[in-house]
């Protein structure tokens, strides 16, 4: 029902109805893909920069 409504919404707005069918399927892989890397992005542990060495530091203080 959604994609009947999305559809007839652009069709009532000019668009023609191959275009439309386009617009919906190019809509709902981007939405597959925002929701795909959601997921990813929350599955991907922080990681934590080691602190660096001071220049001309002893190399042996820092490890």
């Amino acid at each position: 029902m959604r994609l009947a409504h999305r559809a007839r919404d652009l069709v009532d707005h000019g668009t023609a109805l191959e275009a439309a069918r386009r617009v919906i399927i190019v809509e709902d892989r981007l939405a597959e893909a925002q929701r795909s890397a959601a997921t990813t992005n929350s599955n991907i542990a922080p990681t934590r920069t080691p602190p660096r060495r001071p220049e001309g530091a002893d190399p042996d203080e820092f490890r």
